[in-house]
């Protein structure tokens, strides 16, 4: 820090910090460790005195850090999963078979277990290593009866868990190696694609000048501007892998801009006050993401909907029922403001193929983002003032009218894939050509189509895989499932699509006034005693990206729903009471302050999650082929 003189009516003050830390967490196998510390922060100020009368006063602010931090999962882990299996009730995880309860588990591409029977298991036997055809066996807690599991077979049964992307430690040796031991005291790793980054960027500028009129009236200006960035990207997934990388980004970009007239005067020996004019403006630009920047580049690269030889042969199937896939035009990118029109379309653009990975604006890969963009601007008129009713009581007066507009823009949309149908085998056997040939060259027949189930129908149409003739694995793959990159990889839950919305949002306040009254009462230079009341309120506006704030409703009268809007909720309205004492005692060596109060809040706002449908349900419904 230096400060000093510049002339006689100028000077100056500079103020620096610098701070670097390296990483408090180390890397495992290989990766970047994390949670270090890289922060710059500097300020310089003004003062000048302008002449007698007035002065100024101005400072500038720089705050920027880039480290690497995993915000909020850089100091988590895993000790352990896969099936826990064992003698029911199972208590504790040391009850777990360590078997199949391990570190990480490192087998199965297509997450979630499908049912398989007593002849399956005594075909492939049990899961263990270099056997992942096998099955995990489970005692019925109520009958004591066997049930076999085995791992869902990849495009062949659905995973029936979004975000349907494979397994991000498949045959990985780092996830193989990882142990961060006992949960108790375990040794946390950092375990990442080394895309673990969060930033922040904060520039402010302060303008203050005083003007003193007379001994009863001086005036001061106070000009702000704020502005800053804040940018993670989240790497969730704790593995290194790129079969699946899952992250999830934040965004956000914010610019303010205040100006504010203050006036203090005074009128006769007992009043004086403060009324001032205030303005504020802001820009708010929120994104987040969830983001799958891997798995073969299911969610970056346009979809295929055919194979090479026919071309659009699901979409063709898709068409035989009357179905015909709106083009992807109508992401959310190019969605009409407001249109309820489409809502989804197919994915042959892909997820923004031509952005730029980690890019803070034109990143790649959403399988879910919202962005909501608000602007604020904020008016009101105040003023305050204390009245001296006798040289022991005095109170004091408020009043402000308040003034808020909001416009805000909601846009939501990302990847997803729709479950086929049990007709969906049909529909493709019906529409192909002739033309449809496996990997090696030889005819592919409806008998074989029907054979398959509705989902690795529908990838075999994709050109993602062949039929293979063996009915426990009744597919192959165009591509090794290990593969970094594929052109038609094999889908996990159903049929790609993109879908997205922009809403808009209008919140217009007619204005409000509040008030302020107190008296305050000093019966000794030791002792006061006060009562007071006061208003308050916020302004609504909007929970954007919230799963049920927005509504469609009809604008032409033709009884349909074209218009989306924004769902918005009204003013907070606060009132407080408040009585209360505030004394020094015993020679100053005990204060003593007391308050009753009470606030009548109104029409407060705020999201509630709920768990259950009934009081006392915590049930997790039926597990998906495992009901019998």
């Amino acid at each position: 820090m230096t400060t000093g003189p510049i002339t006689e009516d100028l000077a100056y003050r500079f103020t620096g910090v610098k701070r670097k830390r390296d990483f408090a967490v180390p890397g495992h196998a290989g990766t970047q460790g994390g949670e270090d510390i890289n922060d710059q922060n500097f300020a310089i100020q003004f003062d000048y005195a302008i002449n007698d009368n007035m002065s100024a006063w101005l400072r500038f602010n720089e705050r920027r850090s880039l480290r690497v931090g995993n915000f909020g999962s850089g100091g988590n882990g895993i000790t352990e999963e896969g099936p826990c299996i064992g003698t029911y009730p199972i208590t504790d995880p040391a009850q777990c078979d360590p078997r199949w309860r391990v570190n990480r588990d490192t087998n199965y591409y297509a997450p979630g277990l499908r049912s398989v029977d007593q002849s399956y298991a005594d075909k492939y036997g049990l899961v263990g290593p270099g056997n992942p055809r096998g099955v995990f066996p489970y005692t019925h807690p109520v009958t004591g009866s066997t049930m076999y599991g085995a791992y869902n077979r990849p495009g062949v049964d659905s995973t029936a868990k979004w975000p349907f992307m494979p397994s991000q430690c498949y045959q990985n040796a780092g996830c193989a190696s990882y142990d961060v031991g006992n949960a108790d005291a375990p040794d946390i790793v950092a375990f990442t694609n080394n895309s673990a980054d969060e930033e922040f960027d904060q520039q402010a500028t302060s303008f203050v000048v005083d003007w003193d009129i007379s001994d009863t009236l001086s005036l001061r200006y106070l000009g702000d501007y704020r502005w800053f960035q804040y940018w993670f990207n989240r790497d969730n997934d704790f593995s290194d892998g790129h079969t699946s990388d899952i992250d999830d980004t934040v965004t956000q970009d914010a610019e303010q801009f205040s100006h504010e007239l203050r006036v203090f005067w005074q009128a006769g020996e007992r009043w004086t006050a403060t009324s001032g004019l205030y303005f504020f403006d802001e820009r708010l630009d929120q994104h987040y993401s969830i983001r799958e920047r891997a798995a073969q580049g299911r969610t970056i690269n346009p979809a295929i909907y055919g194979t090479p030889e026919h071309p659009d042969w699901l979409k063709d199937a898709l068409g035989v029922v009357g179905w015909v896939m709106p083009e992807c035009k109508l992401g959310y990118r190019d969605r009409v403001l407001g249109s309820t029109a489409g809502g989804y379309g197919d994915f042959t653009c892909g997820g923004n193929p031509d952005g730029v990975m980690y890019d803070h604006y034109n990143d790649v890969g959403a399988m879910y983002e919202h962005r909501n963009i608000v602007k604020t601007i904020s008016k009101a008129f105040y003023t305050q003032g204390d009245l001296q009713l006798t040289d022991q009581l005095s109170v004091t007066l408020g009043i402000r009218y308040s003034k808020d507009a909001r416009f805000g823009t909601e846009q939501r949309g990302g990847y997803s894939e729709i479950t086929p149908g049990g007709w969906l085998p049909w529909a493709i056997a019906t529409a192909m050509d002739g033309t449809e040939v496996d990997g090696d060259g030889n005819p592919i027949t409806s008998d074989q189509i029907f054979a398959l189930t509705p989902l690795a129908a529908m990838n075999v149409a994709l050109g993602a895989a062949y039929p293979s003739g063996d009915a426990d694995f009744p597919i192959t793959y165009k591509c090794d499932l290990g593969a970094k990159d594929c052109d038609r990889p094999v889908r996990l839950e159903g049929i790609p699509i993109s879908w997205g919305t922009q809403v808009p949002g209008i919140y217009k306040q007619d204005g409000e006034w509040s008030y302020r009254i107190n008296f305050n009462f000093e019966p000794t230079p030791e002792t006061l005693i006060y009562m007071g009341a006061t208003t308050s309120y916020r302004a609504g506006g909007w929970n954007m990206g919230g799963p049920e704030n927005r509504a469609a409703i009809d604008t032409t009268g033709d009884g349909a729903a074209d218009t989306n809007f924004l769902l918005q909720y009204g003013e907070e309205n606060l009132t407080a009471f408040e009585i209360g004492y505030k004394g020094t005692h015993l020679d100053g060596r005990m204060q003593v302050n007391l308050s009753i109060y009470t606030y009548d809040y109104t029409d407060y706002q705020d999201q509630v999650e709920k768990w259950e449908d009934e009081p006392n349900d915590f049930s997790l419904g039926g597990l998906r082929g495992m009901e019998e």
